[in-house]
């Protein structure tokens, strides 16, 4: 019977050590299991408002943008437009007028520059057909430009002389001129 009974008690030891192992086997796997919900369920709101903060600062951003951009295409729409004034009313580019224009043009555009500091040049460009080519070269070097010609830009970069064509859209006027010479006679 002692052997029964000492059986017995080596059971209810194991049983109760089985139990106890088991009890705090759970808690530790209920814990890390808490614990990794809790992270994952913070990550989410961090994240949702990380995401929610972004937008608002991209929106409010964009619409500081949106509203410069505004008011600069607003303000250039009137500097075209008086620009297209100016066409209407000056005379044509002939040879008896073009310092007239070229002087003309110049006192517009200093007044343009004065109002619209973003602009950094101006300039006129004309329609040549081919057989008025040399015409307009030749009334351009007469009117302050000494070194005229209709040129394009090669691969490299390059100004040359332009190739022939039907008709050409040369930059006749430019201002201000300083360091923009080689846009004389350049063909858009």
């Amino acid at each position: 019977m002692e052997e029964v009974d000492k059986e017995c008690s080596a059971k209810n030891n194991s049983s109760i050590v089985d139990e106890s192992f088991l009890g705090r086997f759970l808690s530790v796997i209920l814990t890390i299991f808490i614990g990794v919900l809790l992270s994952a369920a913070l990550f989410i709101i961090m994240q949702s408002w990380e995401e929610r903060r972004l937008r608002d600062d991209f929106s409010q951003k964009a619409t500081i943008y949106t509203s410069i951009l505004r008011r600069g295409i607003s303000r250039n729409q009137g500097l075209l437009r008086s620009l297209g004034a100016f066409k209407s009313s000056c005379c044509e580019i002939s040879e008896g007028k073009t310092k007239e224009f070229a002087g003309e043009f110049k006192d517009f555009t200093s007044c343009s520059f004065s109002c619209h500091t973003e602009v950094k040049m101006l300039g006129w460009v004309v329609r040549v057909r081919d057989p008025a080519r040399e015409l307009y070269a030749e009334i351009a070097r007469n009117a302050a430009h000494p070194d005229f010609m209709i040129t394009e830009r090669t691969a490299d970069g390059e100004l040359v002389r332009a190739g022939k064509r039907d008709e050409y859209f040369p930059v006749f006027f430019m201002e201000p001129l300083r360091g923009m010479k080689n846009f004389q006679g350049l063909i858009l």
